[in-house]
């Protein structure tokens, strides 16, 4: 149990005066309420390495795809569908110091996890058409689908 206290003053100018915060904090019920899947899902990626999809995990506070491998340099994306057929869509938050990493899915796809029983997914990487300023993130490899339960 932790004891947590956030105290704001002035929140980007939308009022004047402080506002305090006091709870504690338990991970217990977290932990019972994450759905946690182990994986062992080999991914290519662009520049010829490949990651080992481990983990998946599932509760309030997000769903995370985790890695061992290295993406350093790479901006990657995890997109596809749940078995429903709703988009997902997974950014990589790149690799810790012990060669391990996350992606996480975005905010606006939260619901689309919530009870989902697989995604098929593909690596998605920002690639520049000669001649244009921005790049577009393209596909690249073979979909793959990870059981999400």
């Amino acid at each position: 149990e932790i004891d947590t206290r956030i105290e704001l003053q002035d929140a980007a100018g939308i009022s004047d005066g402080k506002w305090t915060y006091a709870f504690k904090a338990d991970g217990h019920e977290l932990m019972a309420d994450t759905t946690s899947v182990t994986l062992n899902q080999e991914v290519s990626l662009p520049d010829g390495k490949k990651i080992t999809l481990t983990e998946y995990k599932h509760n309030e506070i997000g769903t995370y795809l985790y890695y061992k491998g290295e993406t350093k340099g790479l901006a990657l994306e995890l997109r596809g569908k749940n078995d429903r057929g709703e988009i997902v869509w997974f950014r990589d938050y790149g690799a810790f110091e012990d060669g391990c990493g996350r992606f996480k899915l975005y905010q606006v796809n939260e619901v689309r996890a919530e009870g989902a029983e697989n995604m098929a997914l593909s690596v998605y990487f920002p690639q520049k058409d000669e001649g244009k300023e921005a790049a577009t993130y393209r596909q690249y490899g073979e979909a793959f689908t990870i059981p999400t339960k």
